[in-house]
């Protein structure tokens, strides 16, 4: 089955495509081509897809759209030329063997950067000397070569990919592209409104499982309102997707000239649209005034890179970029956009900040413990303007670089009462190490073992005592080596300090005077709409003070969040199976009937069998219909279900009555499965289900003896006297003051029946609305219960492998932009698959000694059990037997 969810990632403007031009050459450097190999933890087809050109060679291009002004792409044509082109040589000579007279106009031919020439060469095999090249290896110095992002450009695009805006001239200064309505203009041209969208629907219509959408923008010029437009456009036609936009900033674009506070402006109209066409967004930039000149920028201890340069800058977003977004991009599916986005942007917060630490200073001979023991807080720096992570509600941290192997030294003596000590995963020795720091915190924390690929044509900013592995030395790295890899940590943080950064905003936005944005007006906005504005950003500042509902809101959400924690799921789940188990009404309940009138006949043949059926039908398919739901909604309608039996036994019960009750019984009884289940697809780590399960049964357990204990400590103590008086319903008196009850119409004296007629009946009416009561605490205990992402059989969480995807079958795109249908996996296969997994599970369950003992022993229980009840049942009708023969041996 194909799970690969899909994300469209759309750039646009300089910077966005400078950012996109290393983070694109990061993918295409993780890529391996050896067949034996383990699989990547990173599942490339969630970017990539694969195609094939008009020559019938197999392509694998990123799914992506980028858009920017006319000249800032030319080495394309001459680096990338092949991959989708036909021969161009013979086209050639076509045209020269042509006896029509054609005039050609060629530009001026810019020369290939060093890196260009190597990479041509080495795709062509041609050796240099007698050495072939390896650009892998090789130090480029290319901080004067690259002017624009395709001067470093090492991915293959797509024909569709790129769109230029002709309208305008990258470093025009006669017609600039900085005026943030604009860009809202150019949504109308023929290539946006029509050609772009034409794209941007066939990459969706190629997707099986398409999640949302990465969009990044130049926030300080024009771009900012043309992708506003297309968010829109987003927002209207793929409205159930997930929208994570990254506004950038360059703090080259930041000039000293008379316009440099509209960069302000613009950015306010672009986050007050953000806030409502986007599910999350993140401002990234390397500078710490964002949209103003500020000669404060990022500070890595181990990075040298210059600031004013976008080629260093750019590097370390995409980075950036590249680490936190791997929760939803690895093969494991340990999270997904939605999530992500839903867990980052609680109460509509949805402006989220970003950091990183590049690379981590990890020291080559260290280990993980011992390097958080050590390490300076925080662990990363922000990459958000006006912003610090000091103060965030939520967050997702990922970490790369970092093996099992290296969590901690082989000198360790563990202490078995220190946590850290026994971490299996360096994601749960981070996540406990930030527990400790900052314990208010929702953090999601994610490791992977591969490393960031810094090959060439990536900046060589690293200082010289990394090494090439990314690592610390205590000698200096030699002048030749290149830093081929790179530990990382990133992360996501729903921080107080956003409310900074928009008070900063809306104070430069309100600086600028009517007369400085005339032009922006004349393009369309309004000046009401500009003011509208700057309100908005008040109401967006307001969001992040927090209430008291508010704070107990994302204290919720925090234990919520803490639900892969074994402890918390086992505490929310045994007070549900406890408080389910108090049934006052359980011990007596045969009583009770006989109390409504019915016979033992019809209790044991009418009533009886209905609900002993009735749970032999439910326990076979209610396995399967839990896990085909995701155990939650079965858990709630367990809840319902025990209100709905308590309730049919109000009032005066007729025999039909009984019958629903019983059969809402069976189904209650029968979804017991449902949250013992749930513990399991909840918990990921199989070594704490012994605990778990040990949990709930004695939650269950000492459930039944409370409600056991409640019911008989009632009756025998003649407690219920004090309650019982001469206006009760059930109990009256006679003239002469003589004891009697009120048995189904009929008055009696008292002695004539057991004793407990009348206590059975208050203890009914005390029971059921009890119970009513605790099945009613159970259904809405049962809605804050977390749901469940997959399940044991319909929503496995698999890991896919090479063999696997190999076995799929490959949906082919051919030039012509038309996508051959995917064959899906069919519910029938789907089934089919369900079906021999549970015969694969009977067979190792019942070859396991452990569950065969117990099954025998639970055997034995319930037999028993069952024989008690046959015998009391014998007792009854040989007494009733008895009092028969003495009635007609009297006459």
């Amino acid at each position: 089955m194909n799970s690969t969810r899909e994300i469209i990632t759309l750039q646009f403007g300089h910077y966005s495509n400078f950012i996109g031009t290393h983070f694109w050459n990061l993918q295409e450097a993780s890529f391996t081509y050896d067949e034996n190999s383990k699989p990547l933890e990173i599942c490339h087809d969630v970017l990539y897809r694969e195609g094939v050109n008009l020559k019938g060679e197999v392509t694998y291009t990123p799914r992506m759209l980028c858009v920017d002004l006319k000249n800032s792409f030319y080495q394309l044509p001459d680096v990338h030329r092949g991959l989708y082109d036909l021969n161009c040589s013979n086209i050639d000579e076509e045209i020269l063997n042509c006896s029509t007279t054609i005039q050609t106009i060629q530009e001026e031919k810019i020369p290939s950067n060093e890196f260009f020439s190597d990479l041509a060469k080495q795709e062509l095999s041609i050796d240099d000397g007698d050495e072939k090249i390896n650009i892998a290896e090789k130090v480029y110095n290319l901080d004067n070569d690259v002017k624009i992002w395709s001067d470093f450009l090492k991915a293959r695009f797509h024909p569709r990919t790129i769109t230029s805006i002709d309208e305008y001239k990258h470093n025009d200064s006669s017609n600039e592209f900085n005026n943030f309505s604009q860009g809202l203009t150019l949504w109308d041209s023929y290539k946006m409104k029509e050609i772009w969208t034409d794209n941007l629907r066939l990459y969706a219509e190629e997707c099986d499982y398409l999640q949302g959408f990465h969009i990044s923008m130049d926030s300080l010029n024009g771009f900012g309102g043309l992708a506003c437009k297309a968010l829109e456009y987003l927002k209207d036609e793929y409205s159930n997707k997930n929208i994570i936009a990254m506004p950038v900033m360059s703090d080259n674009y930041i000039l000293e000239d008379e316009n440099c506070e509209l960069r302000a402006v613009n950015t306010s109209l672009l986050f007050s649209s953000l806030f409502d066409h986007s599910n999350m967004f993140v401002p990234l930039t390397t500078s710490s005034g964002g949209w103003t000149k500020s000669q404060n920028h990022l500070d890595l201890d181990y990075l040298s890179y210059k600031n004013n340069l976008d080629y260093h800058s750019s590097a370390i977003l995409a980075s950036a970029i590249d680490t936190f977004t791997l929760g939803y991009r690895s093969r494991s599916d340990n999270d997904s956009m939605q999530n992500m986005c839903t867990r980052l942007t609680p109460l509509g917060r949805k402006a989220v900040s970003a950091s990183i630490q590049l690379p981590l200073g990890f020291e080559s001979k260290s280990n993980l413990l011992d390097y958080l023991q050590n390490a300076k807080l925080p662990l990363w720096q922000p990459i958000s303007p006006h912003c610090t992570t000091e103060r965030s509600v939520a967050q997702t941290i990922v970490m790369r670089g970092i093996t099992e192997s290296m969590l901690y030294s082989n000198n360790l003596i563990r202490d078995s009462k220190n946590p850290s000590h026994h971490c299996t995963s360096a994601s749960a020795l981070l996540k406990l190490f930030i527990s400790f720091c900052d314990h208010v915190r929702m953090t999601e924390v994610h490791a992977f073992d591969s490393s960031l690929e810094t090959i060439a044509p990536f900046p060589n900013i690293f200082a010289q005592s990394i090494n090439q592995h990314g690592f610390v030395e205590s000698f200096s790295r030699s002048s030749t080596s290149v830093v081929a890899k790179s530990t990382a940590i990133s992360g996501l943080h729903n921080s107080n300090s956003m409310r900074d950064m928009f008070i900063a905003l809306k104070d430069d936005s309100s600086k600028v005077k009517g007369s400085k944005l005339s032009h922006m007006f004349n393009y369309g906005i309004d000046v009401m709409d500009y003011k509208e504005t700057i309100e908005n950003l008040l109401v967006l500042n307001g969001l992040f003070l927090l209430t008291y509902t508010q704070r107990f809101y994302l204290n919720y959400f925090r234990i919520m969040d803490t639900s892969k924690n074994w402890k918390t799921v086992s505490l929310l789940v045994c007070v549900f199976a406890m408080v389910r188990e108090i049934r006052p009404i359980e011990p007596f309940f045969t009583s009770f009937l006989r109390s409504m009138n019915f016979t033992l006949d019809q209790i044991n043949e009418e009533i009886y069998a209905v609900g002993t059926y009735s749970c032999l039908v439910l326990a076979v398919v209610i396995f399967l219909i839990t896990d085909y739901f995701r155990y939650k909604p079965l858990i709630i309608a367990d809840g319902i279900a025990g209100i709905l039996t308590y309730a049919l036994l109000l009032g005066t019960p007729s025999l039909y009555r009984v019958q629903m009750e019983q059969v809402f019984f069976g189904f209650f009884y029968s979804s017991e499965v449902a949250f013992t289940t749930y513990l399991y697809a909840k918990v990921d780590d199989k070594q704490y289900y012994q605990k778990i399960t040990s949990l709930v049964k004695a939650s269950m357990l000492f459930g039944r003896f409370l409600s056991g204990f409640i019911a008989q400590t009632i009756v025998s103590t003649h407690l219920l006297n004090e309650f019982l008086s001469p206006d009760d319903p059930f109990c009256i008196t006679s003239r002469s003051n003589a004891p009697i009850s009120n048995f189904r119409g009929g008055f009696r004296c008292k002695n004539e029946y057991p004793w407990c007629i009348i206590k059975f009946k208050f203890l009914r009416n005390l029971s059921k609305t009890r119970k009513i009561a605790s099945t009613s605490f159970v259904t809405l205990w049962s809605l804050v219960l977390p749901k469940v992402e997959h399940s044991l059989y319909f929503h496995r969480n698999k890991e896919l492998t090479l063999n696997n995807k190999l076995q799929q079958p490959i949906g082919v795109i051919i030039d012509d932009n038309i996508s051959n249908n995917v064959p899906r996996t069919s519910k029938v296969n789907k089934f089919k698959e369900v079906k021999q997994m549970l015969f694969d599970d009977f067979q190792s369950a019942y070859k396991n000694t452990y569950v065969v003992k117990k099954c025998f022993w639970w055997i034995v229980a319930v037999v028993g059990h069952i024989i008690e009840h046959l015998i009391t049942l014998s007792s009854l009708s040989l007494i009733r037997f008895q009092r028969i023969f003495k009635f007609y041996g009297k006459m």
